[in-house]
């Protein structure tokens, strides 16, 4: 079963997306919200999880949030506004919030 995974929180501050790396599946993808976009510079980013949903264009970014915060986007990952977050969740069978 597909999940799309949106992290809130940067793992400096808790442990979500490390967790969320844990039941990770290769149908899966994330989206980084919120201050979970300061996780685009974590060493984490370098999993092995991380990048076969890299390959297989499975993460984004919100990318209004990223500029708040000054956080460069590598162009690996694709960015979206929340009206595409809508639409990309109906693509998915679960949505799990990590923050």
């Amino acid at each position: 079963m597909s999940t799309l995974h949106l992290i809130r929180t940067a793992n400096y501050t808790a442990p979500h997306f490390e967790s969320a790396l844990r039941i990770l599946n290769e149908s899966d993808a994330i989206v980084f919200i919120d201050d979970g976009c300061y996780n685009l510079n974590h060493p984490l980013m370098q999993s092995e999880q991380v990048k076969k949903l890299e390959n297989n264009q499975r993460i984004f970014t919100i990318e209004t949030h990223c500029i708040a915060r000054a956080v460069i986007i590598n162009t690996h990952y694709t960015t979206i506004d929340m009206s595409a977050l809508v639409d990309l969740s109906f693509d998915y069978k679960k949505v799990m919030t990590w923050q």
